[in-house]
């Protein structure tokens, strides 16, 4: 068993998918329809990750995220509306570690689980919640950036891609690590959406975005953050 996920959400034909696809990677998949039987749940067994569904009766909004974050200690993601654009970047700042829009893919949603179960496993001593390098400061727990002293507003993927980056200064992060580290998945098909978000990064942190002196490309293989 590689770890334990709490699934939040309706029942439906995506969640019982999520369910088996999840058993079938050897991990222990809890269900339930609402936060009360959840945090029940919770205090008897520890999951690891929790998914929860932002469109439950007892769910108030990412005003129960913040709630829940002081009570539970676990990686969270959660599903939100699609068409509410603001809420990814909100999500982050309410404590969510991910957020998955309606409709989603269960085989994403499963991925996604995964992902985070990798990172609980692999960061099982976190890595430092403040990262100072030169000009470049990231708080993951205010889901603040300061690049030169100004704060610069960054989308979920963009913050957790400077954050895996940030993390190992001056290492090379190979594109498969930041695709399965950031997306939660492994496929040469989405090395393209690596380079966007990458440029998109540049565009808000770098001097000069044609000649980045922070986020530097290693030729086919990756990227490294310059300390």
């Amino acid at each position: 068993m590689i770890g334990i996920a709490l699934l939040v959400v309706r029942p439906s034909q995506a969640r019982a998918y999520t369910a088996d696809r999840l058993h079938q990677q050897n991990v222990e998949v809890l269900l339930t329809d609402s936060l009360a039987d959840a945090l029940e749940v919770y205090g008897a067994v520890e999951p690891d990750v929790a998914v929860l569904d932002l469109s439950l009766e007892d769910i108030a909004g990412l005003e129960t995220c913040t709630h829940l974050r002081e009570r539970i200690d676990c990686l969270v993601i959660v599903i939100g509306d699609e068409m509410a654009t603001i809420l990814p970047a909100a999500a982050l700042r309410a404590g969510v570690d991910d957020y998955v829009p309606r409709p989603y893919s269960p085989l994403e949603l499963a991925a996604r689980v995964r992902a985070a179960l990798r990172r609980v496993k692999e960061y099982s001593g976190r890595p430092p919640a403040r990262v100072e390098l030169g000009e470049l400061m990231i708080d993951a727990e205010r889901y603040e950036v300061l690049v030169r002293g100004e704060s610069v507003e960054l989308a979920p993927k963009e913050f957790e891609l400077l954050f895996a980056l940030a993390s190992r200064p001056n290492e090379l992060v190979s594109r498969e690590e930041l695709l399965a580290r950031v997306w939660g998945y492994d496929a040469s098909a989405s090395s393209r959406t690596l380079d966007v978000h990458i440029g998109r990064l540049r565009r808000k942190i770098e001097r000069d975005r044609t000649h980045p002196e922070m986020i530097l490309t290693v030729p086919r293989l990756g990227y490294k953050l310059a300390a």
